[in-house]
């Protein structure tokens, strides 16, 4: 049985043992809905959405509609993952398989769809985790797609995006767990609800594409990471610090800092020496995490600021 964890309103304690992750769906509760005239039977998996019973839906409209979101036993974990595959959609051609958290919301006369809304957060989460296996044709890429975003946030209704993410898998791999980050920028809004996409291709949209999909959770840290990583790629010092932190890299890294309720506070770019000023922060405990050019994390630690 997979681990049922529980959504708490402390979902920002840090804990520097263990990063805190949310299981956000195991994908094990499925139904079979009949879409379209004459109706097809597809599969449905709880809290998910896929563009493909819009297509049965409206087949009258784009032609032959097909099926392109699958129940899996070739799983992660527990009995079942989820399978989407690019395949052709009528008039609109090939397609990537999509599925998403979001509201699907059809654009008859352009013979598109777009997405709205997500599930409910409370505060600022950092990244997004799932495991993932690509079976790729051609040249093709699958990719992951994060949006924190206030719902209706803007003037007109629609949702405002408060921090973004994204993740290109760029050839064939076995079940392996995939972190996004999610970048906020010097956005300090907080977002309440989190919008997540994933497609089995890219531009390329090659047919026979498949991603497989399981035990999506979203966490402070990246999915993984028990203890702390002391990777002597970087230095990271004084600590207690005052008002500089200096930096010291021997590779590019990406350095974010964040407050004990995951706001983001400081977010930079490392090659060699770097001095950060801290005077506009309070005193207080914070956390840092360091990822290298492809996204990996090589270092994570507390730092105190007293002053």
């Amino acid at each position: 049985m997979k681990p049922v964890i529980t959504l708490l309103a402390t979902l920002f304690v840090f804990n520097t043992a263990k990063s805190q992750t949310v299981l956000f769906s195991n994908m094990e509760t499925w139904r079979t809905p009949s879409v379209g005239f004459p109706a097809t039977t597809l599969d449905a998996v709880d809290g998910w959405r896929c563009p493909d019973s819009l297509a049965h839906a409206y087949s009258f409209v784009i032609g032959s509609a097909s099926r392109q979101l699958f129940k899996s036993t070739d799983k992660n974990g527990g009995s079942f993952a989820a399978r989407i595959v690019t395949q052709t959609q009528g008039s609109l051609g090939n397609q990537a398989g999509v599925l998403t958290n979001a509201v699907i919301e059809l654009d008859i006369p352009n013979q598109d769809f777009t997405l709205k809304g997500g599930t409910p957060i409370y505060g600022r989460v950092n990244y997004v985790n799932a495991w993932l296996k690509y079976n790729q044709q051609g040249g093709d890429s699958a990719n992951v797609v994060i949006s924190s975003i206030i719902k209706g946030g803007k003037s007109n209704g629609d949702d405002s995006v408060v921090g973004s993410g994204v993740r290109y898998i760029t050839a064939s791999q076995p079940y392996t767990l995939v972190s996004v980050p999610i970048d906020y920028g010097t956005n300090t809004a907080t977002p309440n609800a989190l919008q997540i996409v994933f497609t089995s291709s890219g531009r390329q949209a090659t047919i026979g594409s498949e991603l497989l999909i399981d035990d999506v959770s979203y966490s402070i840290f990246p999915a993984g990471i028990s203890t702390l990583n002391n990777d002597n790629s970087l230095d990271v010092y004084p600590n207690p610090a005052n008002t500089v932190l200096h930096l010291a890299s021997k590779q590019p890294l990406q350095f974010v800092m964040y407050a004990m309720n995951g706001q983001q506070v400081i977010s930079t770019s490392v090659n060699g020496n770097a001095n950060l000023d801290l005077s506009s922060l309070a005193a207080g405990s914070y956390f840092y995490i360091a990822t290298d050019n492809d996204g990996e994390v090589v270092k994570r630690n507390t730092i105190l600021i007293a002053k």
